[in-house]
């Protein structure tokens, strides 16, 4: 799909990679960082919508539309971010699902999600006496994606942990000012003869083109805005249950977009990147103002 002068976006009739879904994205990694915001904010309010239903007894919790609309959105993201494979968005919904159940204290869901995730952790990475029964239970489409055994011919230079030293190499080399924006792909296609645009790493990859002192300003600002959020959440009235509950939503959405682009940098992605500075933005706006006020009524109840 594109108009003159190039593509506004690209899609791959089986996905990109092959058989990994990629819909109107490049790469099936920025989709699954897409759907997993998608997914923690479902879950911020389908926790909004039960503690309601909590706090007034004529309302049924189950009984809601809402809940059930946001049930089969919830149910059509998880199959959504299985198909991408990403192992990165994986390890971000399920913790986020067990974030949201020990905050709301749905125990029974925590344990059931847990025990899902020590055994097909277990099928990946148990001893051979251990994993071997798993690996006969658990589809093979998650352990061995999970250990890369999936692509066992995979050339080292596309392993993350060599794009990692890569970039580590190239930051100790230049500290401070970087190799400049960019870099990264020529500099590593000279290195090994394979063309890789960016380390799979935010932080490597700003390091590396950028310098140690503008990464640190960057994290240190993004990091307090973070900080002054979560202060602000550990502060709100506990009366304040729909409006803590949707704030905390913002606060994990955008920790686990930080959290995949460890793993990978689909920040560089224009619809991500928006996404992910808007709700920033509101964080930093829920902060500066009515944040300011909530402190100015706590100093005058004391």
């Amino acid at each position: 799909i594109g108009g003159t002068g190039g593509y506004l976006w690209q899609m791959y009739p089986h996905g990109h990679p092959l058989g990994r879904m990629s819909a109107v994205f490049a790469h099936a990694n920025p989709l699954a960082a897409y759907l997993q915001m998608v997914f923690i904010f479902s879950l911020g309010l389908v926790a909004d919508r039960y503690q309601h239903a909590t706090a007034t007894p004529t309302l049924k919790f189950w009984k809601a539309p809402a809940v059930w609309w946001l049930g089969v959105i919830l149910g059509l993201c998880s199959v959504c971010l299985i198909l991408t494979s990403s192992r990165g968005a994986w390890g971000v919904a399920i913790a986020s699902s067990l974030i949201f159940t020990i905050y709301q204290g749905w125990y029974w869901i925590l344990g059931l999600v847990s025990a899902i995730g020590t055994v097909i952790l277990s099928a990946a990475y148990a001893p051979a006496p251990l994993k071997e029964p798993l690996r006969s239970i658990v589809p093979r489409y998650f352990w061995a994606r999970i250990t890369d055994e999936m692509y066992p011919d995979r050339p080292e230079a596309m392993t993350r942990v060599a794009q990692w030293k890569f970039a580590w190499n190239l930051t100790q080399a230049r500290p401070i000012t970087g190799w400049g924006l960019q870099s990264f792909g020529p500099l590593y296609q000279q290195a090994h003869q394979m063309w890789l645009g960016y380390p799979h790493n935010l932080l490597l990859m700003l390091s590396s083109n950028l310098g140690i002192p503008a990464t640190i300003a960057l994290f240190g600002l993004v990091g307090w805005i973070l900080a002054q959020g979560t202060i602000l959440f550990l502060n709100f009235p506990l009366q304040w249950r729909s409006e803590r509950t949707i704030f905390f939503t913002y606060l994990i959405a955008f920790a686990g977009f930080i959290v995949f682009n460890i793993t990978d940098v689909t920040a560089l992605e224009l619809r991500l990147n928006t996404h992910a500075w808007l709700i920033l933005a509101c964080i930093c706006g829920i902060v500066d103002s009515p944040g300011e006020r909530l402190r100015q009524r706590t100093k005058s109840n004391i």
